[in-house]
Parts: structure tokens; sequence; C-alpha cells
């Protein structure tokens, strides 16, 4: 994530010990912990870079529209329950002629 931010990896914080790849014992629980914490202004940073990305490309618009499409969706499957004769509908289409 951070070259996609165009940050080179020298430039982020590094841990003071990294994290093993096996928690084996309550020592090292709690030193992954602790270097998450210690690393939790460098996520803030990238989060909002991130948002600053996402930004300028999100669109209300588009986001109601996928809203409306999935209520649709929703009254055609329930409608798709109901008897033939009960559809709102109210014609019968046979699938097989």
């Amino acid at each position: 994530m951070a070259l996609i931010l165009g940050a080179p990896l020298a430039a982020l914080p590094q841990p003071s010990t990294p994290p093993s790849q096996t928690f084996q014992i309550k020592e090292d629980v709690e030193r992954v912990t602790k270097w998450m914490y210690e690393q939790s202004a460098a996520r803030a940073k990238l989060g909002m870079e991130s948002r600053e990305i996402v930004k300028p490309s999100f669109s209300g618009e588009r986001h109601l529209m996928g809203h409306e499409q999935k209520l649709w969706i929703g009254k055609a499957k329930k409608d798709m329950t109901l008897s033939v004769y009960k559809r709102p509908s109210g014609e019968w289409i046979p699938l097989l002629q």
C-alpha cells in the first residue's frame, strides 16, 4: 500500500522488534500487541491518504443507484415466491410452451 501512495519503504517507520511468525508464549503476544499499537499513527496516516485517493472517484448517485438495484432484486425475488396468480403483474406467462 505504501508503494501505491508513493512513499519509499525506507521512509516508513520501522518496528522496534519485528513480530515472530508463531505466538507460543505470552511474552510473544504482548510484544506483538505492543508493536501493533506503536504502528497506530502510521496506520491512521495511511488510512487518511487512502481516503484522499478514494474521495474524488466517489459518486453519491452511483452509490444510491446500487442500493436501488438491490431493492428491485429483492422485490423480484419476493414476487417469485408468490403464486403465479397473486403476482403484482397479474398475468401468467408459462415458461414452457
